[in-house]
């Protein structure tokens, strides 16, 4: 289910509800949520600031109570430093284990090419964008330099 609404600040919200009776996971239900506002200031080439809440939550039943929450709140800001380049940057806060996550990126754009570079500083034991063998790909602190062609 979700909902978009442009009140001039613009809002949304999205919820799901998966039940999957699974062998290999701990829990047959899970439920998504995600809630969130953003608008672009009218200062300089225009600053879009983003806000989200995002909620996860397991349990063997439908109404049983959550037997794992995660709580994450978001704020993002981007600011077009002209027609091929950007600023942004992302600051997440997890709430249960009280860890920040930060990002800072600037783009530039030309033609078929895409150029990034990406800086983060964030928790050793990253909760966010985990992969199978326990390791994070943005955990601790480093950057990431991309080149992207597209055709």
């Amino acid at each position: 289910m979700d909902g978009k609404f442009d009140l001039g600040i613009g809002l949304w919200f999205e919820a799901v509800l998966i039940h999957q009776a699974l062998s290999s996971t701990p829990a047959d239900y899970r439920r998504l949520w995600n809630t969130g506002l953003d608008y672009t200031i009218d200062w300089g080439n225009g600053l879009h600031i983003t806000g989200e809440w995002f909620g996860y939550q397991t349990s063997e039943g439908f109404f049983e109570d959550a037997s794992e929450t995660s709580l994450f709140g978001a704020l993002s800001a981007r600011y077009p430093l002209n027609i091929i380049s950007s600023l942004q940057t992302m600051v997440y806060y997890d709430i249960k284990n009280k860890h920040w996550y930060r990002f800072l990126s600037w783009s530039w754009i030309y033609d078929d090419w895409s150029f990034y570079f990406m800086g983060f500083w964030n928790p050793e034991d990253i909760q966010i964008f985990n992969t199978m063998n326990d390791t994070g790909l943005y955990s601790g602190a480093g950057f990431q330099l991309m080149a992207v062609f597209n055709h």
